[in-house]
């Protein structure tokens, strides 16, 4: 007789108790999110550095004209309307307004009003002292003669005004 050794056969699967799974790193588009911290750090850093340069900005150095944006931050409307003089038409008046509800032209408020014509020079301007606090202020065409001239400022040739504000 022959001796017969029988070997046991696996049944079902055969399952390892290590894991050869590897490690994952974070990524973002592709790049580690370590990669992306410390090129950020730079990133800030330079920035930081180049703007320490620049040496600060204050309105004295941007001119009077810009020191309106920090006090009527969301505008100032204007409108011009026109007369008939002579055979031409006039600027007959000018009236500002307040942009955001709430905001007001200040007691003592200095307001300069520029009219700027189509190439972008500056025809006139005519600045005012605000007596109380109010929301529209209405420059009356003798007023806006006497700045620019007594025979009025011709309205085709107004493009644009420009207004500031300072207190």
């Amino acid at each position: 007789m022959t001796a017969r050794t029988s070997a046991r056969r696996p049944t079902g699967r055969h399952r390892s108790r290590v894991s050869l799974r590897r490690a994952v790193t974070p990524s973002v588009y592709g790049i580690s999110v370590p990669t992306l911290a410390i090129a950020s750090a730079l990133l800030v850093g330079a920035v930081g550095a180049s703007a320490a340069t620049l040496g600060g900005l204050k309105t004295i150095d941007l001119g009077s004209s810009d020191a309106s944006v920090a006090i009527h931050t969301s505008g100032i409307n204007a409108v011009w309307t026109p007369a008939v003089s002579g055979t031409s038409w006039v600027v007959n008046g000018i009236t500002l307004t307040t942009a955001a509800p709430g905001d007001v032209f200040a007691a003592n408020e200095k307001i300069g009003v520029a009219l700027v014509g189509s190439s972008g020079a500056k025809i006139c301007e005519v600045d005012l002292t605000n007596p109380t606090s109010t929301t529209t202020i209405t420059i009356a065409r003798a007023a806006i003669n006497t700045a620019c001239g007594t025979s009025g400022v011709d309205f085709t040739t107004i493009d644009k005004l420009a207004v500031t504000a300072s207190r």
